[in-house]
């Protein structure tokens, strides 16, 4: 770990240490007092007592936490439309993980931490050959990726 500055801005660890202790970022005293007040930051301290910074925390089930949701058994059309970038662009993709977990609505209210395009892209990479069941017309099953092909849009 190192040490902090003095002055107003503190050094941010992550929650998960088995790798060492990294910066993620610095952040000022205010900010420091307003995480530590709601939770999400601990204070960490060196042997002889000093300030090393702070760390995030688990995240906690909170009341404002979103639900988990049951994951679909099947590719659907629309997320094949966003796959393909015919629903516009992710708003998510390349954010850093406290710009997810920082998300919030025009109304404040959290928001998930990836959007439904994110989340379709990553469903169809996911099952780049899905083991879809169609029937060959002779009442044999086929499986494979005949029964539904995704092709994501070029950069």
């Amino acid at each position: 770990m190192r040490r902090s500055n003095a002055a107003a801005t503190h050094c941010l660890y992550p929650a998960e240490t088995s790798l060492g202790w990294r910066v993620v970022r610095r952040i000022t005293e205010a900010e420091a007092m307003r995480m530590h007040a709601l939770g999400t930051v601990r204070r960490v301290e060196h042997e002889d007592g000093t300030s090393a910074g702070y760390q995030m925390v688990e995240a906690a089930v909170r009341e404002d936490d979103l639900p988990s949701r049951e994951p679909d058994c099947g590719i659907t059309a629309r997320e094949s439309q966003m796959n393909a970038g015919l629903r516009g662009r992710s708003r998510t993709k390349g954010l850093s993980e406290d710009e997810r977990m920082a998300r919030r609505s025009s109304k404040g209210r959290v928001m998930e931490p990836e959007d439904a395009i994110e989340r379709a892209m990553e469903k169809v990479r996911l099952w780049a050959s899905p083991a879809s069941r169609i029937d060959d017309g002779r009442g044999k099953p086929v499986y494979g990726d005949r029964a539904v092909r995704c092709y994501p849009k070029p950069c």
